[in-house]
């Protein structure tokens, strides 16, 4: 791999910060870029990688005030209080269809040879399918921070975030109603009073936290933790492949989604059961190896009607 040139003043830059440049720079291999500052504190690159994908490099310095990103069809406030952050934003041609710019995303970020991935596969390529040729706006945000950040949304138009967390301390969003997450981490969700959001998930270790609406928060696999918070939601268990899903708030109202191969009924399901544990909360184990931990719920409280199988 060639030597790729870094900005000018890259040198007087601290180390966390070249770091993060450097990272991706040497990753992209781009062939042009140029760097400005944003208003409110920060700096911003816009490179050119070397498979033509158009790319930006937003950094936000220590002790600054957030600062806007994005543009009126995709814009929102980066946060991250007092800490280093830097977001690298994949993807941002203006004439591309949502639906096909999201499939491509998909194909690229998902990990086929993942036990479970390819139902994960076949959840967001029908969410690619429905924004085929629509207004929709997507956009593809790496987020690097070694603390949480929020990423408030901004423009009117309707919008999925696609959130990469493999360098990520944790992300709070506002106002995206539609969220796909790639790797491992924690994504808490916010929205305006009564409004649920989606949130499609890998098969990595997640933390995924909803709103006071109906959310739908949905994972391949992994030992996840979800929580739904107030509202009728409903939760994604991959039984097939080992998922170990805790639920924090499972309650009248809410619904079970389970994926899990020859399995149609509840009769069906308790067959593939190996043991139930009720000492606290209730722990059910699969012949798969997947456990499900209700916190807070009594057998008698898990009734048939709360369950669907997809």
């Amino acid at each position: 791999m060639s030597y790729i040139p870094r900005p000018d003043g890259y040198d007087d830059l601290p180390g966390w910060t070249q770091n993060s440049i450097s990272r991706q720079l040497d990753r992209y291999e781009p062939t042009d870029y140029g760097w400005s500052d944003l208003a409110g504190g920060g700096s911003i690159i816009d490179f050119v990688a070397a498979n033509d994908t158009v790319l930006q490099l937003v950094l936000r310095w220590t002790n600054e005030d957030p600062i806007a990103v994005g543009d009126e069809r995709f814009g929102f406030i980066l946060n991250g209080g007092d800490h280093q952050s830097a977001l690298v934003i994949e993807g941002l041609p203006e004439a591309t269809n949502p639906g096909a710019y999201l499939q491509e995303r998909i194909d690229k970020l998902i990990d086929m040879s993942v036990p479970g991935a390819e139902d994960v596969h076949r959840s967001l390529s029908l969410i690619a399918g429905k924004l085929w040729n629509s207004s929709t706006a997507i956009r593809t945000v790496g987020v690097i921070s070694e603390a949480e950040v929020t990423l408030t949304k901004t423009s009117d138009a309707d919008a999925v975030l696609v959130l990469n967390l493999n360098e990520a301390g944790g992300v709070v969003t506002e106002g995206f109603n539609e969220i796909v997450v790639v790797g491992g981490g924690e994504v808490r969700a916010k929205a305006e009073e009564g409004v649920g959001v989606r949130i499609s998930a890998d098969s990595r270790d997640q933390v995924l936290i909803g709103t006071d609406g109906d959310d739908v928060l949905l994972s391949a696999g992994g030992k996840d933790v979800f929580t739904g918070g107030a509202g009728n939601d409903q939760f994604a268990f991959a039984a097939d492949f080992g998922h170990e899903l805790t639920i924090t708030d499972f309650g009248a109202g809410d619904m079970l989604l389970v994926a899990m191969d020859g399995v149609d009924d509840v009769e069906q399901l308790k067959a593939r059961i190996s043991s139930i544990d009720v000492s606290d909360d209730l722990v059910i184990r699969f012949d798969t190896g997947a456990v499900l931990t209700l916190i807070g719920v009594a057998l008698d409280d898990l009734t048939a009607d709360m369950v669907i199988f997809i």
